[in-house]
């Protein structure tokens, strides 16, 4: 952000935000509690460019959130 603290506007950054939700409503269409607070930008920046399908995603998302094993039900970025 203090890159960005003379720019004229915010309107890269505007468009940005609105991409960033755009793809998570595109990908992930179910809202669930768990989904606050996740890192959506960076998610974002490493997944945007993918095609994922979403009936699929949202099976295996049910399974996991089901699964009692799972005990962190909220997305993380784990460094790889």
């Amino acid at each position: 952000m203090a890159t960005h603290q003379n720019d004229q506007n915010a309107n890269q950054i505007w468009l940005y935000f609105q991409n960033v939700i755009q793809w998570v409503e595109a990908v992930f269409p179910k809202k669930r509690s768990e989904m606050k607070g996740v890192e959506w930008g960076q998610l974002y920046n490493r997944f945007n460019d993918g095609l994922y399908d979403t009936a699929k995603l949202e099976d295996e998302i049910k399974a996991l959130m089901i699964d009692d094993d799972v005990t962190r039900k909220r997305a993380s970025m784990a460094t790889s």
